[in-house]
């Protein structure tokens, strides 16, 4: 049994899948992070553009 989990931790088999798990929820994470610094900015700028239409005659 010994044996067996000393080359379980010598195994490298599949520790690519763990690097690119991580990758992509460092990039989910950042991207919803930088949502919500954004959206402030981007409800204000619809609302703008909504009144501009609204106000709008051709």
């Amino acid at each position: 049994m010994l044996n067996f989990f000393k080359s379980f931790l010598k195994d490298e088999d599949g520790a690519i899948t763990v690097d690119w798990i991580v990758l992509t929820a460092v990039l989910a994470g950042g991207g919803l992070l930088l949502t919500g610094f954004l959206i402030e900015s981007v409800l204000a700028l619809a609302a703008q553009i909504v009144a501009f239409l609204a106000d709008w005659k051709p």
